[in-house]
């Protein structure tokens, strides 16, 4: 049996793609698949796909209509062979030692084990990613639990993990396809109800590709849906694990934040007052934040413009402490 399946849903990177697919192929650290799953790429990209799996045996390409990263994700698992199992998006790119780290980790047998990423902005090296786990072996998965509920990327992005194949297969966990955000959330969270132990790694050998120069990307109504699911989902970890008060405070805090950047890219895109009171403000996770503690004067002041719902103060908000975290970067405050 093969070791490892790497699955990449590609769909119009073309500008990318042969990068993302090189910083793998170059690596033979382990036996590997490298699954690419085109999802109706309407540019280049499927043409890439098809001239890598002709000149390298270990790369496998397929295409499907296009139906959204969870179902290329899904129909990568439903063809994937190796004993475990990462995910890559396909304008990201990986270390020159990825290979080597997804070998110790596998030499360990983990049920599942996470490692830390670089954040490459406009083509340029940045901060690593929040990563508070020691490097080691865990026994209990109370503290993955405490990463994910407190919103950390690190613990719920399945770009920055390695999964069990039996487990995932075993358990039929599968991508939420109708869910246009934080469905990989959903399924780090679906999976780590049937694990054991865990590996954390805080190497980073993940390059998550952010281009400041373009547009704030747009978020669909559904996504103010989709945060109901994710708020649920967390909400029953909380009911599930014995945390200490300082996580909750950590959750609402980020949470609020989640929400105000939601409703300023809602407001950035002049959508109606009536579909972003159905999105967001009529949902259940509105009424549960309502009854947050301010933890602090900037969560206060948060909290207080979603109880007013006064959307051009959250843009103004968001638009104050973006050029004030640039100047703090800049001037290195």
């Amino acid at each position: 049996m093969l070791l490892h399946s790497i699955i990449i849903p590609v769909y119009n990177t073309s500008q990318y793609l042969k990068e993302c697919i090189e910083s793998i192929l170059c690596q033979n650290d382990i036996l590997f698949e490298l699954l690419l799953i085109d999802d109706g790429s309407t540019d280049d990209s499927g043409k890439i796909c098809n001239e890598y799996s002709q000149k390298d045996t270990r790369v496998k390409c397929f295409h499907i209509l296009n139906g959204g990263v969870s179902k290329a994700r899904n129909y990568g698992l439903s063809k994937a062979k190796g004993q475990y199992v990462s995910f890559i998006d396909s304008d990201d790119f990986v270390a020159s030692n990825y290979l080597k780290i997804i070998k110790d980790i596998i030499d360990s047998h983990p049920d599942f084990a996470i490692y830390n990423y670089i954040r490459w902005i406009n083509n340029a090296k940045q901060e690593k990613g929040r990563f508070r786990l020691s490097n080691r072996m865990y026994h209990s998965i109370h503290s993955l639990y405490q990463e994910a509920v407190n919103l950390e990327i690190v613990s719920l992005s399945v770009c920055c993990a390695v999964f069990n194949r039996n487990i995932i297969e075993t358990h039929h966990i599968r991508f939420n396809e109708s869910m246009k955000t934080c469905e990989d959330f959903m399924f780090s969270l679906a999976y780590y109800q049937y694990i054991h132990n865990f590996m954390a790694i805080n190497t980073p050998v993940y390059y998550y590709r952010q281009n400041l120069n373009s547009a704030t990307g747009k978020r669909a109504l559904q996504h103010g849906l989709d945060y109901q699911i994710v708020f649920t989902n967390i909400s029953n970890v909380f009911n599930l694990q014995n945390f200490p008060k300082e996580t909750t405070n950590i959750f609402q805090r980020r949470w609020t934040r989640w929400i105000i950047d939601l409703i300023s890219n809602y407001k950035s895109q002049n959508l109606k007052s009536k579909d972003i009171e159905a999105a967001v403000y009529s949902q259940p996770y509105y009424t549960a934040m309502m009854h947050f503690i301010p933890q602090g004067i900037l969560h206060r002041i948060e909290l207080w413009l979603l109880k007013k719902k006064y959307s051009r103060g959250i843009v103004l908000y968001c638009n104050i402490m973006m050029h004030f975290k640039h100047l703090l970067k800049r001037y290195k405050l």
